[in-house]
């Protein structure tokens, strides 16, 4: 790939080309050992004889100084935190790249960075306790945390957090950090977390659809990567593929199993992806951040409806919920989808991108698409940050001045940093190299990173807001006007009271 495909793909994977700016940082100025234009035809690739990504932060001041992250350990399984510091089951690309930034960072500050490691569940557990306990105490053992995307919500509601507007050396106007994720979380312009290059594992919790590639040369489907290329790749095209690909496989008993052969395999969250992914959204803000609920509009309400359709075609749609309650999975019945995929019998697989990585160690020939289009009609593809297992970098209202000084200087040039190491390793080497195993899948993923972002309805899920979505699942697609009515006023009324709260909050200066 040359070298200005490259420099393309990384700019656009954190949102460089996009000119909204989501927390307004001031006019900062812009400070690299050489300016990158945000001019897509500009080649920024980071090569020894090219510029470098530098953050506009002092080196001197900080002598000797521990700063602390706390980190997410191995009881949160795939969600444990991976690119924070090298680990001994990484790739070898990725511990390099991680080295390679920290002993910068520890080189050129005079610092040393330490990773607290905590266990417990994953949203609310003993990270969010250890913050929102810090915050009434006013001290603790970290300086900075690697905090899930549902925490920092609460947390900020809770006055736990500081606004990362309002710190000193944190510019979010820089190309390191993603204005389009951080405008869906900025209520009322208060910004709480940080979403950028710091931590690229927030991009494994983003849905692509993976297909077999043989079960498409068997049944004649033609290529998808070229549906995709002369922009015919839509939904209904998806799922009249999996229509014809069903199967009564596994007992010939008439009844559909877990051994049966499927079109598609997701779980009760995917139609999340899916609306998403036809452009639906479930809230909107204006330019102050003010939120408005737009998922009861006649075009959302149409899409939302069709997709529920669909999903629930058992014939169409392999849901891992439905197994819950049929024994021979260890942890989740996600293992069911996973083994029918892996033994090709199935032909899309709808999940995070994180199991891209799962299906390197089985004997099959798969390749990466985008989530589809709604129809004809939309002009851009869509893909959905997952609130449940994203990241964001946050900064405890603990830290005296003089630590948050640190701290945002840290955090600011190792985002920075991060795009001379962590991202190529992860983007070109790791990801695009090694798991997709074509060139077309490469452009496939192009268009995922490309067009990645947040739902601020379902992050801030105001009023169980998503319940509508799993309670149309059970009930069918005319059930969205009694679903809505049910939670319409608390929905209302919660994103209000956030509005509200995150105006009243006291700011940092």
């Amino acid at each position: 790939m040359q070298k200005l495909t490259v420099a393309i793909a990384l700019m656009l994977l954190l949102s460089v080309l996009l000119t909204m700016v989501a927390c307004d940082n001031g006019t900062t100025e812009t400070s690299k050992e050489q300016n990158v234009s945000t001019d897509a035809s500009t080649d920024t690739s980071t090569s020894d004889d090219e510029s470098r990504y530098v953050a506009n932060v002092p080196t001197t001041g900080f002598e000797g100084e521990t700063l602390t992250f706390m980190i997410r350990d191995q009881e949160h399984g795939v969600f444990q935190t991976w690119d924070f510091q090298s680990e001994e089951f990484n790739e070898e690309v990725i511990n390099d790249a991680l080295d390679a930034r920290n002993g910068y960072i520890e080189d050129t500050f005079d610092v040393t960075l330490e990773a607290l490691q905590v266990g417990g569940e994953r949203n609310y557990g003993t990270m969010y306790d250890k913050i929102d306990l810090a915050a009434n105490a006013g001290t603790e053992d970290f300086d900075v945390a690697y905090a899930a995307l549902y925490d920092m919500v609460k947390l900020a509601g809770n006055q736990a957090l500081y606004d990362v507007n309002e710190i000193e050396h944190i510019d979010t106007t820089q190309p390191w950090w993603s204005q389009t994720a951080l405008k869906e979380i900025t209520i009322a312009n208060r910004c709480f977390g940080l979403i950028g290059s710091i931590s690229v594992q927030i991009n494994e919790t983003v849905q692509g659809v993976l297909f077999n590639k043989q079960m498409f040369k068997d049944n004649e489907f033609g290529d998808p990567y070229q549906l995709v290329k002369e922009d015919k790749w839509f939904m209904d095209t998806m799922f009249s593929f999996a229509k014809d690909i069903y199967a009564d496989t596994g007992d010939l008993n008439g009844q559909i199993d877990i051994k049966d052969t499927f079109g598609i395999g997701g779980q009760n969250d995917t139609i999340y992806n899916y609306f998403y992914g036809s452009n639906g959204r479930t809230a909107l803000l204006d330019n102050d951040g003010v939120p408005t609920i737009t998922l009861d509009s006649e075009a959302n309400v149409t899409k939302l409806s069709y997709l529920i359709e669909k999903i629930r075609d058992k014939e169409v749609f392999m849901n891992a919920n439905d197994y819950f309650n049929v024994p021979g999975y260890t942890s989740s019945p996600s293992e069911y989808i996973v083994n029918a995929f892996a033994e090709g019998r199935m032909l899309f697989y709808c999940e995070g991108l994180l199991h891209v990585n799962t299906f390197r160690n089985y004997d099959i020939d798969f390749g990466v698409l985008p989530v589809p289009k709604y129809d004809a009609n939309q002009e851009n593809y869509s893909h959905l940050i997952g609130a449940w297992g994203a990241t964001c970098v946050v900064f405890p209202i603990h830290l005296d001045d003089e630590r948050l000084e640190l701290a945002g200087a840290i955090v600011e040039a190792m985002s920075a940093e991060s795009m001379n190491t962590l991202v190529p390793a992860y983007y070109e080497k790791l990801l695009k190299k090694r798991d997709t195993r074509d060139e077309e899948g490469e452009a496939m993923l192009d268009i995922i990173f490309n067009t990645i972002s947040i739902d601020a309805g379902l992050t801030f899920n105001w009023g169980s807001i998503k319940t509508v979505f799993t309670s149309m699942i059970s009930q069918g697609p005319d059930s969205f006007a009694s679903n809505y009515d049910k939670v319409e006023s608390s929905v209302k009324a919660e994103m209000d009271t956030t509005v509200e709260t995150f105006q009243n909050i006291p700011h940092n200066y």
